[in-house]
């Protein structure tokens, strides 16, 4: 077990991205190179399918962003979502919608 300081110690760590673990994996960065294959998908969507990706106060957005590490932007007006990252982060996106 872990003192105090040294929990707070782990915890500011992680929070830096300097400490990784399966439950505080590395934030990415706009620093960071992108894959070869990055590139940009774009589907054409549905006021249904808008109200579900945005959730609650952009929870749900955020939520398969984090999960399948990709980046998701929602175009209401026009009803047009964009999904950029590698081919499997999209893949990964698309699959939950």
């Amino acid at each position: 077990m872990l003192a105090a300081g040294a929990e707070t110690a782990r915890t500011v760590a992680s929070q830096c991205g300097l400490y990784r673990t399966a439950a505080f994996p590395a934030k990415r960065t706009r620093e960071q190179k992108k894959p070869d294959d990055y590139g940009v998908d774009t589907m054409k969507i549905t006021d249904d399918d808008a109200a579900f990706i945005l959730g609650k106060g952009g929870k749900t957005k955020e939520k398969i962003s984090r999960v399948s590490e990709a980046e998701i932007e929602l175009f209401e007006r026009d009803l047009i979502l964009e999904i950029r990252g590698s081919k499997l982060q999209r893949r990964r996106a698309k699959k939950i919608f």
